[in-house]
């Protein structure tokens, strides 16, 4: 079973405040992240029929949802507006965790993640009005993530807004807490 983190324990483990939270999902920042308690389970939903009658549902956050927060949080610090840390964070989230984290990824890690354990270095592009990369155009005013396999591809970035991030030292320093989670006594 899953665990869901409540929005206190987020707030010790990277230290967002549940009234910071609260106020993103107003704004719609972090629409894909987090679920609902209701009383058979979690829901995604807000208009989830079982949460009718329920007085105030709590959000509760996924070891993912934390991951993604946190390097949200570490984007900011480096001065990317909070909507592009939350956007680029999320697409982040598992390349980051098969890179820093092999063994828990050996366990954990879905199929599809498997090229990730290779990746050292991605590039988060934002898309402008007609912004492409070959034959991939990039959705405009939203960062895109892709994995660097070759140095080469770089001058094709010219003239795009992009940064360059090393997946495997931004998981290194996420706060201790969260990389606490990965460990034995986490699980």
């Amino acid at each position: 079973m899953q665990r869901y983190f409540t929005p206190a324990e987020v707030s010790d483990l990277i230290g967002v405040s549940p009234e910071n939270l609260r106020d993103w999902r107003r704004r719609g920042l972090i629409d894909s992240l987090g679920a609902l308690a209701t009383p058979t389970g979690w829901t995604t939903d807000p208009d989830d029929p079982a949460l009718a009658g329920s007085r105030r549902a709590t959000w509760g956050y996924r070891l993912g949802d934390v991951t993604a927060l946190a390097t949200a949080r570490q984007l900011q610090d480096m001065g990317l507006d909070l909507s592009s840390s939350l956007q680029v964070a999320e697409q982040l989230t598992n390349i980051m965790l098969v890179r820093a984290f092999p063994g828990w990824a050996a366990e954990h890690a879905m199929p599809s993640w498997v090229s990730a354990a290779k990746t050292d270095f991605v590039a988060a592009l934002q898309g402008r009005d007609t912004d492409g990369i070959g034959d991939m155009a990039l959705p405009v005013d939203r960062y895109t993530v892709l994995q660097i396999t070759d140095l080469a591809m770089l001058p094709q970035w010219i003239g795009t807004k992009a940064l360059v991030l090393n997946v495997k030292r931004l998981a290194e320093q996420w706060p201790e807490g969260v990389k606490a989670l990965f460990s034995e006594e986490g699980r």
